[in-house]
C-alpha cells in the first residue's frame, strides 16, 4: 500500500507535466525532483533482508556520528568552521537527521538494557546539538516534537507529565543559557512581529509572505493545479502584479503540491502519510513508534519547507519509508 501510494503520487506529477502552464522542459525538471517517490519504491526489495536492513541503520548511526564528531569539533575549535556554520551539511539537513538520530537513540535505550547508558547518552548528545549548537528552526521543532512523541508513548500519565515538565525546564533552562539558542526564538518573534506591521523582508516574514501568495494561487486552480513545475512561473506573474518578492520554491510541500497539482495533489500526500502511519499500525510496537517519527518528522518538516522536493530531505524520507516498510522488522533493529 505504501508503494503504490507514492506511486499515485509520482503518475498524478507526471500526468500534471501534461496541462502545465510552464514549458515542458521546466516541468520535467521538476518531475525528476519528485523521483525520490520512485526511490522509495525501487529500495524496498533490497531492504527486505534483514542484513540489509541492520547494515543501513549501522550507515545512518555511523553517518550521523561523524556529523556530531564534526560538529562538537568545530564547537570546541578543533575544526574550521564551514559555510554553514558547525555543520558539514545545510543546517536544516542536518537538524532533521540529527533530531531522528535522537529518538532512534532514546528508543534502544529503552529496548537495549545492556547497552542502555550508551544510547542514552548518544540521544542526549544529538539532542543538545540540534538545540544549542546547530540552529536549524525546522530541526529545533521536530526534534521537540519527537521527544513529546517519545514520552507520550512510553509510562503511564504521571511520568508522562513529569517527563513533559522536565523537557519544557530544559528548554527553558536552554533558553536562558545558550546565547545562539535565545537569539533564534528572540528573532523569530522579533520577524513575526515586524511582519504583523508591514515589514516582509526578514527570514520569517518572506516566508508567510510566500505560504499567503501561494494560497492565493491555489485557490486560483484549486482542484488539480496548474501542473507540474507551474509554480515559478505562477509566482513570478503573481509577484509582478503586486510588486513582491518572487520565488520558485514555497517552502511548504503541501502548498508547492497544492499550486502543482492543486487539492488533488495534496490529498494525495496525506494519503501517502496516513497510509504509512496506519501500516506502521501493523507493526511491533517500538517499531511502529520508530515509523511513525518518521512520518511525524516529514508532516512537520513539509510545513516550513518543501522536502518532497528538496535533494537530502526527501532521500532521508524516501531511504527511511522504504526501511521501515519493507517488511517487518527483525529482533535487533
Amino acid at each position: 500500500q505504501v508503494a503504490l501510494s507514492a506511486l499515485l503520487l509520482f503518475f498524478a506529477l507526471f500526468a500534471g507535466m501534461f496541462y502545465s502552464t510552464a514549458p515542458l522542459p521546466e516541468s520535467f525538471a521538476i518531475l525528476k525532483k519528485y523521483r525520490k517517490l520512485l526511490l522509495l519504491v525501487v529500495l524496498m526489495p533490497f531492504f527486505g533482508d534483514i542484513r540489509m536492513r541492520g547494515w543501513a541503520m549501522a550507515a545512518f548511526i555511523a553517518g550521523s556520528g561523524v556529523a556530531l564528531v564534526h560538529s562538537y569539533g568545530v564547537g570546541v575549535g578543533l575544526f574550521p568552521l564551514t559555510r554553514w556554520g558547525a555543520s558539514i551539511m545545510s543546517p536544516i539537513t542536518h537538524s532533521v537527521l540529527i533530531s531522528f538520530l535522537a529518538y532512534y537513540a532514546a528508543q534502544k535505550a529503552i529496548n537495549t538494557p545492556s547497552r542502555r547508558w550508551v544510547w542514552a547518552l548518544l540521544s542526549l548528545v544529538a539532542l543538545v546539538n540540534v538545540l544549542f549548537i546547530v540552529t536549524g528552526r525546522t530541526g529545533q521543532v521536530i526534534a521537540i516534537a519527537l521527544m513529546a512523541l517519545f514520552i507520550c508513548h512510553y509510562g503511564g500519565w504521571r511520568r508522562r507529565i513529569i517527563s513533559l515538565i522536565l523537557l519544557a525546564l530544559v528548554l527553558a533552562g536552554g533558553f536562558a543559557a545558550s546565547e545562539r539558542f535565545r537569539g533564534l526564538v528572540v528573532d523569530t518573534v522579533d520577524d513575526i512581529s515586524e511582519y504583523q506591521q508591514g515589514e516582509t523582508f526578514t527570514d520569517v516574514g518572506l516566508r508567510l509572505e510566500f505560504y499567503i501568495n501561494s494560497l492565493e494561487l491555489v485557490m486560483k486552480r484549486p482542484v488539480f493545479g496548474s501542473g507540474t513545475g507551474s509554480f515559478a512561473g505562477e509566482y513570478a506573474a503573481l509577484a509582478g502584479e503586486k510588486g513582491i518578492v518572487a520565488t520558485d520554491n514555497p517552502h511548504n510541500e503541501y502548498l508547492n503540491l497544492g499550486v502543482q497539482l492543486g487539492l488533488a495533489g495534496v490529498g494525495l500526500f496525506f494519503v501517502l502519510l496516513a497510509v504509512q502511519w496506519w501500516a506502521a499500525g501493523r507493526m511491533e510496537d517500538r517499531q511502529a513508534m520508530t515509523a511513525r517519527a518518521l512520518i511525524v518528522a516529514m508532516a512537520l518538516g513539509c510545513l516550513a519547507n518543501s522536502f518532497l522536493m528538496d535533494s537530502h530531505e526527501g532521500n532521508f524520507y524516501a531511504f527511511f519509508s522504504a526501511l521501515f516498510f519493507s517488511g517487518v522488522w527483525g529482533e535487533g533493529e
